[in-house]
């Protein structure tokens, strides 16, 4: 549906707790505009043919917030096969004034930052950066796009801590969404074990 030829999208979130049932074909993914997986490692959670199919969404133009716990979820296989990721060493932080945090969210945290690069380099936009360093951002895969949260919220007061975060990020998957793709209207949120 469009209105002023904008397309109307409908967000909806689908809370999947296990990883395991995640679809094993890109045609699995359906209509499904953005997949959040939190804390999910492809490499070990998910089958093969699971990944295949993740990967070939990405690919045709799905839309995946990667939000690692560990850096090797970031850097492992899937992930350097998916984008290309690079791992660059990780940073401990005085504080999280560098990320959009909520403005009740407390004493501020030291973060732990894994850095990463894309390689092969392409053009990346930055949601939040420390030391001139991407730590939170976005790049190309094929027709999609993936999102790189290089930190563990849940280590560093809780996911909800990060509100304005995820916010600016949904805000960001629609934008690429509404210019880039077909009018589809529903998140998945992966939590791994």
């Amino acid at each position: 549906m469009t209105r002023g030829g904008l397309k109307s999208v409908s967000p909806e979130v689908v809370p999947l707790e296990q990883p395991k049932l995640l679809p094993d074909s890109f045609v699995g993914y359906g209509e499904l505009d953005a997949l959040l997986a939190l804390g999910v490692d492809a490499d070990t959670s998910l089958t093969e043919r699971q990944r295949r199919a993740l990967s070939d969404w990405v690919h045709g133009g799905g839309l995946l917030v990667f939000v690692r716990q560990m850096k090797d979820h970031l850097t492992g296989p899937f992930m350097r096969e998916l984008l290309g990721i690079k791992d660059r060493g990780e940073v401990t932080t005085a504080d999280d004034r560098h990320l959009l945090v909520k403005q009740d969210a407390g004493p501020s945290h030291q973060i732990v930052h894994f850095l990463t690069d894309v390689d092969p380099a392409r053009p990346v936009d930055v949601t939040a950066s420390y030391e001139g360093s991407p730590v939170v951002y976005s790049a190309p895969a094929g027709f999609g796009r993936v999102w790189i949260v290089g930190f563990d919220p849940e280590a560093h007061g809780g996911v909800r801590r990060f509100q304005p975060l995820w916010l600016a990020i949904l805000n960001q998957t629609l934008k690429y969404r509404m210019v880039d793709g077909p009018d589809q209207s529903a998140a998945v949120h992966v939590r791994g074990q």
